[in-house]
């Protein structure tokens, strides 16, 4: 199983328990655990330029 860390909080989890956060014009993706995305939802709502973000599905890659 491949596993990523959590952006947010840095703790390491199974994909399929990520959800992924997309960057418009970019290839990088950052993934955040389930304890954290409602906090990084929350906190990227408020910054100007959320607009160029997309999430992904829980598990997605």
């Amino acid at each position: 199983m491949e596993r990523k860390m959590c952006l947010y909080c840095a703790k390491w989890d199974d994909i399929s328990d990520m959800t992924p956060l997309y960057e418009q014009g970019k290839e990088h993706v950052d993934y955040y655990c389930e304890r954290c995305v409602t906090h990084v939802k929350i906190n990227l709502r408020k910054v100007p330029f959320h607009h160029l973000y997309t999430w992904g599905e829980k598990g997605s890659v």
